[in-house]
């Protein structure tokens, strides 16, 4: 069994879902302690900047958010 990642739209196995182990390349982490609504627009940011570079380079966002967390 499967899920589907609500960001990236990976198809991710049930188990690795649960644990925790899928790291969207299209959220970030929050801060130890961030408030829910600094952590939403600090995500919304992130996303936005993700998508934004994908548009102007013809990739996809998920390879640009993967390279980005990357810090390359």
């Amino acid at each position: 069994m499967s899920v589907t990642c609500k960001q990236c739209r990976a198809q991710v196995q049930h188990d690795l879902w649960i644990s925790g182990s899928h790291d969207c390349p299209l959220s970030i982490d929050p801060l130890g302690d961030e408030s829910w609504d600094d952590y939403q627009e600090r995500s919304n940011e992130w996303r936005a900047m993700v998508r934004s570079i994908a548009e102007e380079t013809g990739r996809s966002a998920v390879e640009v958010g993967r390279e980005q967390k990357e810090g390359k």
